[in-house]
């Protein structure tokens, strides 16, 4: 679930509640100059999208994407991709119940994601299931992966989040 609006302080913000068995934590930010203090037990990964910041931490290594769902010719996302690639947006469209445009986005964000944690860009990457919350769940290797788009109030188009955590 995502949240967006204004706090008490007139600050835009938002948060997002991804499932508990992703096992991490995901808080709201408005701006870089936020501080959050993390203990040396915890990773932490940021992301943001023009002034939406949004954040995790875990005991495990966690990481986070934040990305507008853009419209792009099939060639592009191809050219981004790659064919492997492709051939998972195809299948996440089709189980998902959504427009290819989306599942690229959920793509692109899920492999930002995975460069983050110092995965390679190529990783295999495959399709767990999808929930009708928005929700797709991957894998790649030791490391699983929800995505979730969803329209944020008050904003124009829709936006995909993406949060990794290794395995237990």
């Amino acid at each position: 679930m995502i949240r967006a609006g204004l706090s008490a302080s007139g600050s835009r913000f938002a948060a997002a509640v991804v499932p508990r068995e992703i096992g991490v934590i995901v808080a709201p930010w408005t701006t870089w100059e936020t501080s959050w203090a993390a203990s040396a037990s915890r990773q932490v990964s940021a992301a943001h999208n023009a002034d939406i910041t949004i954040a995790v931490a875990g005991s495990k290594p966690v990481s986070c994407d934040l990305e507008l769902v853009t419209d792009r010719p099939p060639g592009v996302w191809r050219a981004l991709l790659g064919d492997a690639r492709i051939e998972l947006v195809q299948l996440v469209a089709n189980r998902a119940q959504e427009n290819p445009g989306v599942s690229a986005t959920r793509i692109w964000s899920v492999g930002e994601a995975l460069k983050k944690v110092g995965a390679m860009i190529s990783a295999p990457l495959v399709f767990v299931s999808s929930a009708e919350d928005g929700c797709v769940f991957l894998s790649s290797g030791k490391f699983k992966i929800v995505t979730y788009a969803t329209q944020l109030h008050e904003r124009e188009g829709k936006f995909v989040i993406a949060v990794l955590s290794e395995a237990d």
